[in-house]
C-alpha cells in the first residue's frame, strides 16, 4: 500500500493515479500525473530535467517539449 501525499488542498493517490483538490478529482493525463508523482516523491530534492524525463519516459526518446507541455498542464490544473 503506497502512501498518499498531501499539500495544501491537494492529495495525490499513487495507487489510484488520481490527484484530488478538496476531495474532487483534478483531470490529468497519465503522463502529467507521472510528472507530478516524480516531483512529489522527490519534493526535498532538485529534480533535473533529464532525471524527470528518464523517470516519466524510460527507454523512450521524447522531445523536451513533451516535458514542458506536461509541466504547463500540471501548473494549469493546480492553480488555486
Amino acid at each position: 500500500l503506497e502512501k498518499l501525499y498531501e499539500f495544501g488542498p491537494f492529495r495525490v493517490d499513487p495507487e489510484r493515479e488520481v490527484l484530488l483538490r478538496a476531495g474532487e478529482p483534478v483531470p490529468l493525463t497519465p503522463k502529467t500525473f507521472q510528472v507530478l508523482l516524480v516531483l512529489v516523491r522527490h519534493h526535498k530534492e532538485i529534480v533535473s530535467k533529464d532525471d524527470l524525463m528518464k523517470a516519466v519516459w524510460p527507454d523512450t526518446f521524447v522531445e523536451e517539449a513533451n516535458l514542458s507541455r506536461n509541466i504547463f498542464m500540471l501548473r494549469l490544473s493546480t492553480q488555486l
